[in-house]
């Protein structure tokens, strides 16, 4: 099977950072796989994580540039290509595939709540099957278009990843960790700042917190965090590679995710197999992820203060042991990459014409 995977850019983000993975398990499985990245965004951390089985094409289109020739460039390949599955990770890509035999073989997955970054919308570009990756996905999808999607969870690579082992007395700092693009309207990394506040006018002392990710926002927050008075507590340590988190999640005693628009959260997935306990916003992907508070906390979206004495709860009473066990366990049966690809191909075969039908 020939599967070509068509994205924006491969920046360090959740969806690519999961794209990269399927396509490695998918190229491991057999199929013939190419990942086509159309603007001028590779990130080379990702990069180098691409199986070498997993052929790329980088059309370098400049963002929101108007030349035509990466769109033409991109059908060329299409049609050299001779695909049987073209799956698209924006909704927007499908406006540059004009070849038909391409568009008769499209299928796009929804990476985030509707209309998150911007009028993105399914509206414009005919009839194709569309994924979810999580039940809150498939269910605004619905809401917001009267589409019916299929619910295929967001994978992670448990493989190699290092588990927590709890202290056996009280740490001398209490260490907290956010990742992901740093957007604070749709991340809601204000929110953690403001709670972290909060906690230090409170006096508690020993807490600090490490935001990994880059993005628009980060002098917003670094400013945040300054007129707040916590900036000597907060770490920017900019974007890092998968290998990094997965070896030093084990070293943090929480993930806060206090998005306030998320289709999925990857990265609460990741520390919930790491045996890092999570604390997430109530509502859509992540809380779906912790099992509406069965696997992790929640606290009520956008509330500063609900966050900071969910903190604080956490700090004073630890973690439960056996849920934060459970958890993983859940996670790694539920949400491996393996299981995500191998389900990918299953709606291949299921979903889009037959290979012979070109």
């Amino acid at each position: 099977m020939k599967i070509a995977h068509i994205v924006f850019g491969l920046t360090m983000g959740g969806i690519e950072t999961m794209l990269v993975n399927i396509a490695n398990e998918q190229a491991a499985a057999g199929a013939d796989v190419s990942v086509i990245v159309i603007n001028d965004l590779v990130d080379p951390t990702l990069e180098s994580a691409l199986s070498a089985k997993v052929a790329l094409y980088k059309l370098r289109r400049k963002v929101g540039s108007k030349n035509p020739l990466p769109v033409l460039r991109l059908n060329a390949l299409l049609a050299r290509l001779r695909p049987d599955v073209v799956h698209i990770h924006h909704m927007n890509v499908n406006r540059f595939v004009y070849l038909p035999s391409a568009r008769r073989r499209m299928m796009c997955t929804v990476h985030a709540m509707c209309n998150t970054y911007g009028p993105e919308s399914p509206s414009a570009g005919g009839h194709f099957p569309f994924i979810a990756i999580s039940d809150a996905v498939r269910d605004d999808l619905k809401d917001k278009y009267g589409i019916d999607a299929v619910t295929v969870h967001n994978g992670i690579d448990v493989s190699h990843m290092r588990r927590r082992v709890p202290a056996a007395a009280p740490k001398a700092e209490f260490r907290i960790v956010q990742i992901g693009r740093l957007i604070h309207e749709v991340k809601g990394q204000d929110i953690l700042i403001e709670a972290l506040a909060i906690l230090v006018g409170r006096g508690v002392r020993n807490v600090s917190v490490d935001f990994i990710g880059e993005g628009p926002s980060g002098q917003y927050l670094k400013d945040m965090a300054e007129r707040l008075g916590v900036s000597d507590r907060i770490s920017f340590l900019g974007n890092r590679p998968q290998s990094y988190v997965f070896g030093h999640l084990c070293d943090y005693d929480l993930l806060v995710q206090p998005s306030r628009k998320e289709g999925f959260g990857l990265t609460v997935a990741e520390a919930m197999v790491a045996c890092v306990p999570v604390l997430v916003s109530d509502s859509q992907g992540p809380a779906e992820v912790v099992g509406f508070g069965s696997r992790g906390d929640m606290f009520e979206t956008g509330n500063a203060a609900a966050c900071a004495d969910a903190i604080g709860r956490i700090m004073r009473d630890g973690p439960d042991a056996g849920r934060v066990e459970q958890a993983r366990e859940y996670i790694v049966g539920n949400y491996s990459v393996s299981r995500t690809a191998r389900r990918y191909l299953e709606l291949y075969a299921e979903l889009l014409p037959q290979s012979g039908a070109k």
